[in-house]
């Protein structure tokens, strides 16, 4: 059987081994909980992304949305437009033969009351 100091030496490495696997488990115990804190930090973190990113898709939607509408606006004006230019040559072309005739009735109106050139130099030739 052990002697007294054996018994002794047996009991002091059991209970160093005790302190140690006790310390370690300690030790566990506390990284165990970090992780869980942290988990819970990576956790709220992942959320607040979460909703920072579906408020950006949100607002990206709308404004989608509205360059749609800005898009289409921009098609009916353009439209618009084209007709009002249609518009504004026909106009024009009518303002120009309007001129023209002007200028032709203004040509005529000088004659009128006036001996033709023809006539005046027949006159001419008589005297």
């Amino acid at each position: 059987s052990k002697t007294k100091s054996e018994v002794e030496e047996t009991r002091k490495d059991r209970d160093v081994t005790i302190l140690k696997l006790t310390g370690e488990i300690d030790d566990a115990k506390e990284r165990e909980r970090e992780a869980q804190s942290n988990s819970i930090d990576v956790n709220s973190k992942l959320r607040r992304a979460a909703r920072r990113y579906r408020s950006k898709v949100q607002k990206l939607s709308s404004t989608k949305d509205e360059l749609k509408e800005t898009e289409q606006e921009l098609r009916t004006r353009t439209r618009d437009l084209a007709s009002l230019r249609a518009k504004y040559r026909e106009k024009e072309e009518e303002c120009r033969g309007a001129l023209r005739r002007t200028y032709e009735l203004e040509a005529s109106l000088q004659y009128v009351g006036r001996q033709s050139p023809a006539k005046s130099s027949r006159a001419t030739t008589r005297t």
